[in-house]
């Protein structure tokens, strides 16, 4: 008898658990349909029909399984198509299943011309990386730049003329964030952090401001 009413407990704990979760993604999901209200912006209740197929070949959306955006909403500043949107996806097998969700924006602009880059906050192996000589691109004149983000792609050259002084100054006072980039599209992202809805105006302001830089348009 003992065991069955454990049983029952548990179950009703569970049963309270996912409907709290429930309740709580509603709530986050009117929050987000009224911030895209206020910004002029439209929520879109199928985001796999307006993600760009490109946005596949990013290391982020290269990872696990069960990938899917949810909670996107788009507009458009000054040139601009910004989106911003849940993200998740699985890994792992078994006990050691895990599923990570973040909030990321994307970026397209026909004044984009990026060449293929990654960046990302610089942890103790990408240090380690360095010293064995893995190839992380750094700028003298920026060495808080330098010391605090890993950067890397394929064409140097090109990737030196974009971050110039306007971008790397961006990314100084900025040192958890991540961005990739390549041809006319790129995502920007705080490391894998799920961002509560009144944050995700501050999060589109900064993609934004960081497209005029990869634009000229701000220096």
């Amino acid at each position: 008898m003992v065991t069955g009413i454990i049983i029952v407990i548990c179950l009703a704990a569970v049963s309270i658990f996912i409907a709290v979760n429930l309740q709580l993604d509603r709530q986050r999901t009117e929050a987000i349909k009224q911030l895209a209200n206020n910004l002029g912006f439209q929520y879109q209740p199928e985001p796999k029909s307006y993600i760009p197929s490109q946005i596949w070949q990013f290391r982020l959306f290269s990872q696990g399984r069960g990938r899917r955006f949810y909670n996107l909403i788009q507009g458009h500043r000054k040139g601009a198509k910004i989106s911003i949107s849940d993200y998740s996806y699985t890994s792992g097998h078994g006990k050691n299943t895990r599923t990570s969700t973040q909030t990321v924006v994307l970026v397209e602009s026909d004044d984009l011309d990026l060449p293929s880059f990654e960046l990302t906050p610089e942890d103790i192996f990408d240090k380690v990386g360095n010293i064995l000589g893995f190839h992380d691109i750094n700028f003298e004149t920026h060495p808080d730049f330098s010391r605090h983000h890993n950067l890397a792609g394929s064409d140097e050259s090109s990737i030196r003329q974009l971050f110039h002084d306007g971008v790397l100054n961006f990314y100084q006072t900025r040192t958890n964030v991540n961005t990739e980039g390549k041809g006319s599209i790129f995502i920007h992202h705080h490391n894998y952090k799920t961002l509560p809805p009144d944050q995700w105006e501050i999060c589109i302001d900064e993609a934004f401001a960081l497209y005029q830089y990869f634009t000229r348009k701000i220096f």
